[in-house]
């Protein structure tokens, strides 16, 4: 599809829209530092920027510079699988390097790389042993690597999948019971799929052979499965073992449902017991309807929290840094409710959600300030203001487990 869009598009829309190694280094049982976050800073044109990652030991009120940081990728926010964290190109056209890193004495050492083919746009990450599948947006294929070496081990080409074109698109994914999940955006030209074809499509590959088993459709009007921008959390499994996947519904821009569609445990197929459309709904607080979700994190027994997009903040001349477009939602996924946390809106760089504990972690640029504001799960408290104050736009939150 088309490689050469600029990124500066791919937000516009999303708002109203090898290397030497050494010996590899042994992680530290003893890290403490077990949070990592992300920060972007945009350039003049919005096309491109910088994104610092660091380590942090909690999420006690501070301020952080990016002087430790190190340069991770615009695009996608990094993987995180055990002590290791892989940085993924993404989008960008700048580069087409997977770059891992490992956790050291709470610090981000560079490990090994793999360069992609060109044009690769590399967004997701899943692992199964020490294999790691790697979705490649712009090529239509999933890349399969050892993940211990960083080398290349096969390739599973998606091009018989694509509809508009010989590239489905393929975006995030998950593995359950040794089938890895992959949805697939279908764009055909643009940023969007066909405004026609209001359906959503996962291709489903059973892991032990690395042949792809078939590929399902919903046609209840939903498209865009799975987020366009990196967020692993856009597909994922409940305690049930249900799968739940985000329909962008190309970012409310072509008039199709967004929100929630649902594998069931045992499955291979959609649910058609279950659907929950975001995109219609009127919410208390919220003066526009949503345009989709974006980042995500599910907690368990039903509750979802979310940022969304609501392109009816935007003023009649975009800005899109001052413009503030992203709530903070609280979502129920069993009951199908929505609800606005009271938490200041930010703008469109920055959509981060993650979860500490009790806490779940709300990365926002708002008019209060640029970090990461908490929601506490049991105490319904919300900080007025970032707890954590950032030095750009948050881009992305995650724990390790230790």
């Amino acid at each position: 599809m088309n490689n050469k869009l600029s990124f500066l598009s791919l937000v516009i829309l999303l708002a109203v829209l090898t290397a030497c190694h050494k010996d590899d280094p042994t992680p530290n049982p003893e890290n403490t530092r077990n949070i990592l976050f992300s920060v972007r800073i945009p350039d003049a044109s919005g096309m491109s920027g910088s994104v610092y990652t660091q380590l942090i030991d909690n999420i006690d009120a501070a301020t952080y510079d990016n002087k430790t940081a190190i340069p991770t990728a615009y695009a996608t926010p990094p993987v995180i699988i055990d002590d290791y964290v892989f940085d993924l190109p993404g989008l960008t056209t700048e580069t087409d390097i997977i770059k891992k890193y490992v956790r050291v004495n709470g610090q981000l050492v560079f490990e090994k790389s793999f360069t992609c083919p060109a044009g690769s746009g590399a967004i997701s990450l899943v692992t199964k042993g020490d294999k790691a599948y790697v979705a490649m947006r712009g090529l239509g294929l999933i890349l399969i690597l050892n993940h211990k070496t960083m080398a290349e081990i096969g390739r599973i080409d998606l091009s018989e999948y694509g509809v508009g074109d010989r590239n489905p698109d393929p975006a995030m994914m998950l593995i359950r019971d040794n089938l890895l999940y992959v949805g697939l955006n279908q764009i055909v030209g643009g940023m969007t799929p066909d405004p026609k074809r209001a359906k959503s499509d996962v291709v489903i590959i059973d892991t032990n052979t690395d042949a792809v088993q078939k590929m399902i459709t919903d046609e209840r009007g939903y498209s865009m499965p799975t987020n366009i921008m990196g967020d692993i959390q856009s597909i994922f499994m409940d305690e049930n073992k249900d799968i739940y996947i985000n329909c962008m519904a190309g970012l409310g821009y072509i008039g199709h449902k967004g929100g929630l569609l649902r594998i069931k445990a045992g499955e291979t197929v959609f649910d058609n017991s279950y659907e929950f459309c975001v995109t219609d709904k009127t919410i208390e607080g919220i003066d526009y309807p949503l345009d989709c979700l974006r980042d995500m994190v599910y907690t368990g027994n039903g509750k979802l929290y979310a940022c969304a997009s609501v392109s009816g903040y935007y003023s009649p001349t975009p800005d899109y840094s001052a413009d503030r477009v992203v709530v903070s939602l609280e979502i129920d996924i069993k009951n199908k409710t929505v609800k606005k946390l009271d938490i200041p809106r930010g703008n469109i760089f920055a959509t981060a959600v993650g979860r500490s504990g009790d806490n779940i972690l709300f990365g926002l640029a708002t008019q209060t300030g640029n970090g990461f504001y908490t929601y506490n799960q049991k105490t319904k408290a919300i900080s007025e203001s970032p707890v954590i104050n950032t030095a750009g736009f948050p881009f992305c939150f995650k724990v390790f487990k230790d």
